[in-house]
């Protein structure tokens, strides 16, 4: 009997765990078709519709579609992204108490989860900066700090208190959140010294002396770190900010080139090295070291051929070395190659306008017009080859910009009409009407018409990055006229 009751209760136990782990799975499965459901709806009302035209009835919708995930599925990360949603439509109609609400309740269900406490916690700190009260920003701000240390939000908070207060001109505000800042990363390496934390929380304390201004003690955290990590990603990330920094802050370009090439030299076999090399080309470039800069890129082209964009970009400042050098006929040379080489690539396609821009930087007006009409020739035969291939796209885009180029305005327009009309499932066909209001608007001083292409920009690209500056370009021209 005493086994028989064993086995029993061993089956019952198994039962109840499958019953969690099935009601556990059950809950996270309903909560994400629910935020799929909810997304799907939102999409559906403001499909084609700018944000500034929906309406209280419509914001109510999708409010109701992500609040069915936050009440059935209440502890699941698909409600806390809900709630998100729901906090910034109340931020967009001001109702900052509702939107407070919603971030709260976020902080308060998902306490152990730092990610996503912290972020509701960073945006309640937002809520208030937007209001114009920093001193409750601040207050909310640092609440992550105290309570969500290591987590993504809670380590960029301390550099982001001393930034706001600079962006709020308290320069005696930001030079006390700047040392909070570092006494506060140097505590953390301390207590997780010898962890995979510590090299995170380092990355930070050097982010921190650099968001001060403090260049010459961030590089020296980062090459510590670069030569004790040389082999990991976080040397790979430190590199090219060492790099950039002797580069671009601290104004030295031998140090520069020698962090690459010391690299190059201790670590011979990193899955970085031509980039490296790459970048020591491109330095001694700038350093008008042009017989070094050449040898590099050979170098390059010679040990990599199967890196076909790395190659191509080598042959390029190649020529580019070249054509600084006075020897035009090499110059054009590797242009021809790599026409030859790969000729459907967008690099092929602009070798044409830069060697416009070479007659034209050396005054010869007739060689320059020569190679003009040369070039749109060539553009306008591979379009009539391939008319709806993806290169006839790029094609005509050169075309636009090479009456761009001209300043021929009209040349310009036709083109870029053309591109938006022919090629319209083109990345490029969005930007080229935005261009055509912009030569209207400042060139062509036609407002009326500029008002009506950003008008259709803005119709047909809702969602387009540019359209709130088309918005905005549209009040200005009306202000004007």
């Amino acid at each position: 009997m005493r086994k028989i009751y064993t086995l029993n209760a061993i089956r019952y136990t198994l039962y109840l765990l499958i019953l969690v782990i099935l009601s556990g799975c059950g809950s996270q499965y309903s909560a994400e078709k629910l935020y799929w459901q909810a997304n799907q709806a939102a999409k559906k009302i403001i499909q084609n519709k700018p944000l500034d035209k929906l309406t209280a009835k419509d914001y109510q919708k999708i409010i109701r579609g992500y609040r069915r995930v936050e009440e059935r599925c209440p502890l699941e990360p698909s409600a806390a992204q809900s709630q998100f949603i729901i906090a910034q439509i109340y931020i967009s109609q001001k109702q900052y108490s509702k939107a407070k609400g919603e971030l709260v309740k976020i902080t308060q269900n998902f306490s152990n989860n730092q990610e996503l406490a912290s972020q509701a916690q960073f945006m309640l700190g937002s809520l208030y900066e937007g209001q114009g009260n920093p001193g409750e920003a601040v207050s909310e701000y640092e609440k992550v700090t105290d309570l969500f240390s290591l987590s993504s939000v809670g380590l960029k908070t301390p550099i982001y208190i001393a930034e706001y207060y600079k962006r709020i001109k308290d320069e005696a505000g930001a030079d006390k959140a700047y040392n909070k800042a570092i006494r506060h990363y140097k505590k953390l390496i301390n207590e997780y010294s010898g962890t995979s934390v510590a090299p995170v929380v380092e990355d930070y304390l050097a982010l921190a002396y650099a968001s001060q201004g403090r260049w010459n003690e961030a590089v020296g955290i980062w090459q510590a770190l670069l030569e004790e990590y040389s082999q990991s990603q976080i040397g790979a990330n430190l590199l090219f900010t060492v790099g950039e920094t002797y580069l671009r802050q601290i104004k030295d370009l031998t140090k520069a080139i020698g962090v690459y090439e010391e690299f190059v030299q201790k670590n011979p076999t990193s899955k970085i090295i031509k980039d490296a090399k790459f970048q020591i080309g491109r330095l001694y470039f700038i350093k008008e070291d042009f017989t070094k800069a050449r040898q590099v890129f050979e170098e390059i082209v010679r040990d990599y051929p199967k890196e076909i964009e790395l190659c191509v970009n080598a042959q390029l400042a190649l020529a580019a070395c070249y054509e600084r050098q006075g020897n035009w006929d090499k110059t054009v040379q590797i242009y021809h190659k790599l026409k030859s080489n790969y000729p459907e690539s967008r690099v092929s396609l602009s070798i044409p306008l830069f060697i416009v821009q070479h007659y034209l930087k050396a005054n010869l007006t007739q060689e320059a017009e020569s190679a003009f009409n040369e070039a749109i020739s060539g553009y306008e035969k591979l379009i009539k080859q391939n008319p709806n291939s993806a290169q006839a796209a790029e094609a005509q885009d050169f075309i636009s910009l090479a009456y761009i180029s001209q300043q021929r305005w009209d040349k310009a327009i036709g083109s870029l009409k053309a591109l938006a009309d022919k090629y319209p499932q083109s990345p490029k066909a969005s930007t080229s009407l935005f261009t055509m209001a912009a030569i209207y608007q400042r060139q062509l001083k036609e407002p009326k018409k500029a008002i009506e292409i950003y008008e259709k920009f803005i119709n047909q690209y809702p969602r387009h990055t540019l359209a709130s500056l088309a918005k905005s370009e549209i009040e200005s021209l009306q202000k004007s006229n």
